[in-house]
């Protein structure tokens, strides 16, 4: 799971580079990972009930399967890749709030804290 979002936060990062190579090689990236994995395949379900409008089925989906966890820290990801770090700093403290024993998360806020050596 986190090796999806971290393909998804660089290939977030190379659409607003244009980086249209990179955007290519991680789409088949992610496609591969999706495809293999069981929360990717829920996510894949989950992009296209909104994608066609189907609200109803996305929130079920968001509610029953624990994609509500993997959005979360999707927009961690997504955040800390556009260079918004206090930004990513705030969505992983609230992460945190709900999700206290997520190692992951613990480890991925004390990254950043050192890398701006706080």
């Amino acid at each position: 799971m986190l090796t999806f979002l971290l393909k998804q936060s660089q290939y977030t990062s190379a659409v607003d580079k244009e980086d249209y190579e990179n955007v290519v090689r991680l789409q088949v990236a992610i496609t591969a990972a999706t495809q293999n994995d069981v929360v990717g395949k829920v996510m894949s379900k989950l992009n296209k009930a909104i994608e066609e409008g189907r609200f109803e089925d996305a929130t079920f989906l968001r509610d029953n399967t624990r994609a509500g966890l993997v959005i979360l820290k999707r927009r961690v990801a997504m955040t800390r890749a556009q260079g918004n770090i206090s930004g990513a700093i705030e969505k992983l403290n609230q992460y945190l709030e709900i999700f206290m024993g997520d190692h992951d998360a613990w480890r991925e806020l004390t990254e950043i804290y050192v890398s701006l050596q706080m």
